[in-house]
């Protein structure tokens, strides 16, 4: 691993520890907004349809997941092409030239490679945060070491 950081910093300084950034704020800060924003709404719609707290956790959290994720998948594709990219030959010159020469190479198209797996991701990875985080900060940490060592699991309670 020092060989690696010694070696970046040699060869392009400070600024090799840094690409990728622009799109990486850019993807990072919508998520957080638009998976909250989602998970509250969708939480309290399928709340109202009784279909049980466990189920509208699961699938608020799942689907504010994908909504987040995919709105912002296109600066992930940016991220994921300028942090690839050959530093001692780079094809992209910044974030507007890897965007530019991305989209007159392969079209709009370019920005939705890797949409289904990621959101695939997203979905079970929001669907188990909030099962399992809902859970665990609705109790005392004793309740919850109580309930791992018993057969059955503590009550559920709304916030």
């Amino acid at each position: 691993m020092w060989e690696c950081i010694r070696g970046t910093y040699l060869t392009q300084g400070i600024r090799g520890f840094y690409y990728g950034i622009v799109p990486t704020v850019l993807r990072d800060v919508p998520t957080g907004g638009l998976y909250i924003v989602t998970y509250v709404n969708v939480d309290h719609w399928l709340t109202e349809k009784n279909i049980g707290e466990f189920f509208s956790h699961m699938l608020a959290g799942g689907f504010a997941g994908v909504v987040s994720n995919g709105i912002v998948n296109p600066f992930d594709v940016v991220k994921t092409r300028l942090q690839a990219d050959n530093p001692d030959c780079p094809k992209y010159h910044g974030t507007i030239d890897c965007i530019k020469k991305s989209y007159k190479q392969h079209g709009m198209s370019v920005f939705w490679r890797g949409f289904t797996l990621s959101c695939s991701r997203s979905f079970l990875h929001g669907a188990r945060t909030h099962t399992i985080g809902v859970r665990t900060t609705q109790h005392e940490p004793s309740q919850l070491l109580s309930a791992f060592k018993s057969s059955s699991p503590p009550p559920i309670t709304c916030m």
